[in-house]
């Protein structure tokens, strides 16, 4: 039963594949993820009352770095967290403008506000390790009296696990197809070089195997820069032995033909 077995073993490139470093998933779980937000007149009572100059989006909430929202200098945005909320981190994603962030319970009594002119992206616990209780809205502006662009925005409490930032995956790097170490009697080895020579061998499994380790192993960075095969059958003249010096820079591919002389 004869079984080919070719391995291409040139110029092998180890390919590394890096997901994209933005937080398409890196907000999800929070709060505020998904949820409606609402740019009005600051200091405008909310709740309950509709306000004609009222904008709304979720560009800021739909996990996606890469999309953002422009606020206005004379606006604010409110995002109703849809329940009352456990509050002790958050996640901003915005210009390095001057900010002010307040919570609000369900009747519009405010709870605490924090000013910040950090928005890149990470997780940030409130000021002095605060948790804040029945948190239902929250508010943001900027305090510089400019515009200001946001991509994320959202809430978390460490202690709720529904609630705990999606970490971003380390990639695993692809690895490099190692060759199949062929199983068998005897072989016909060929090897091709760099100038298209093809060099044919008859040789034991053992032979075989060992030629395969050599390559790997120069491959890898140690070993000898030739290899000497034995010619055995193609032994011609009169010559106890003869030795094919192959050369590893000058191999191509190599293939591997086994048989059984059963």
């Amino acid at each position: 039963m004869k079984r080919k077995l070719n391995i291409i073993l040139c110029f092998t490139l180890l390919i590394t594949i890096f997901l994209p470093l933005s937080s398409v998933s890196a907000y999800t779980g929070g709060y505020a993820n998904g949820k409606n937000v609402v740019a009005m007149v600051p200091n405008t009572y909310f709740i309950g009352r509709p306000h004609v100059s009222k904008a709304n989006t979720t560009l800021i909430t739909d996990n996606n770095e890469e999309t953002s929202y422009l606020l206005p200098k004379d606006k604010m945005i409110m995002i109703d967290l849809g329940t009352d909320r456990t509050i002790d981190s958050y996640k901003l994603k915005s210009d390095y403008k001057s900010l002010r962030i307040s919570f609000y319970d369900r009747d519009t009594g405010y709870i605490d506000q924090l000013e910040t002119n950090v928005g890149n992206g990470e997780l940030t616990k409130l000021p002095n390790e605060k948790l804040l209780e029945r948190v239902r809205f929250v508010t943001l502006y900027t305090l510089s009296g400019e515009d200001i662009n946001i991509s994320e925005f959202d809430f978390f409490y460490s202690k709720d696990p529904g609630s705990t930032p999606d970490p971003t995956p380390t990639p695993d790097p692809t690895p490099t197809p190692g060759p199949e170490q062929p199983t068998g009697e005897r072989a016909i080895l060929v090897v091709t070089m760099d100038t298209g020579l093809e060099k044919e061998f008859d040789l034991s499994m053992k032979e075989v195997n060992d030629f395969i380790a050599w390559y790997e192993a120069k491959q890898a960075g140690s070993g000898t820069a030739s290899y000497a095969i034995n010619k055995h059958k193609n032994n011609i003249g009169p010559f106890s032995s003869r030795n094919d010096y192959v050369i590893f820079n000058k191999i191509l591919t190599f293939e591997v033909s086994e048989y059984s002389t059963k």
